[in-house]
């Protein structure tokens, strides 16, 4: 019952962030009017907006001009749901012991307060992967917002706290180092701002583990699409979303991670 409850308040909150994802871009205010459909602009009523339920009810298509719905949007609810009964079952692996994901419990058994700021942090870098991947820009609030979380949470923790601000700066420039280099065609200032307040949850080791994981999945994902013929050297590619993904692999599973590592060398 609670795990269908945690999966439940993640579908509404992944339709909410479904929402913001595609109002901010526009500059629509997520507080301002009820949900439209993105091809007729016809109002949704309540019963079409139930977070997955209507779409499928709905065969993916809008009630009025029988367009198709974006599946970016049940999508996004599904992600969300999920990570809702991810942390959940964490949460309580982390309270029998296991150590497998020695950031995420480290930090829950410190406060149980973590858990709804680490799942803020979770939906802001879920917004930010988003965004970067579509439209190749990262929104100053959204890392400022990030980095305030963090920071709320290394003062809940309280521990190592000065380690982990400095882990922050340190990716930062990292990156920075590789925006200068490379003239801008390798990284972004919005990259490097991200690795700044994702760094501030990490400590020294796993900072290195995140940058070293967000380029190996950057390299992968970049040489695959250009095997499909989709990429050439020169493309553009996104950084964010790889930066956002090695932060929730090592923060989840960091100390398999670096066990795994371990075997290889």
């Amino acid at each position: 019952m609670i795990a269908l409850l945690v999966l439940f308040l993640g579908f509404a909150v992944g339709s909410f962030l479904s929402a913001l994802v595609y109002r901010y871009p526009r500059s629509i205010s997520i507080f301002r009017g009820r949900s439209f459909c993105d091809h007729c602009k016809r109002t949704i009523q309540w019963h079409d907006n139930i977070p997955l339920v209507s779409y499928l009810m709905l065969g993916g298509k809008c009630r009025f001009c029988f367009k198709r719905i974006s599946p970016k949007n049940p999508i996004i609810e599904l992600s969300t749901g999920g990570l809702f009964l991810t942390v959940l079952a964490f949460w309580q692996k982390c309270a029998q012991g296991y150590l497998g994901s020695y950031m995420l419990c480290g930090a829950i058994s410190k406060s149980a307060l973590v858990v709804p700021l680490l799942l803020a942090a979770f939906l802001i870098c879920f917004f930010i992967f988003i965004i970067d991947w579509e439209y190749y820009v990262i929104a100053d609030k959204s890392i400022f917002f990030l980095a305030t979380v963090a920071l709320a949470i290394n003062l809940l923790i309280f521990e190592n706290f000065y380690e982990r601000i400095f882990a922050g700066f340190l990716a930062a420039n990292f990156l920075l180092s590789v925006y200068f280099i490379t003239k801008g065609k390798g990284m972004g200032l919005g990259d490097v701002k991200l690795a700044l307040a994702i760094g501030f949850f990490l400590d020294l080791v796993g900072t290195g583990l995140f940058l070293g994981v967000s380029f190996l999945l950057g390299a992968c994902f970049g040489l695959l699409m250009i095997f499909l013929g989709k990429k050439n050297l020169g493309s553009k590619l996104a950084f964010g979303p790889f930066l956002v993904t090695s932060f929730l692999l090592v923060y989840f599973f960091g100390s398999s991670i670096l066990k795994m590592f371990k075997l290889v060398v």
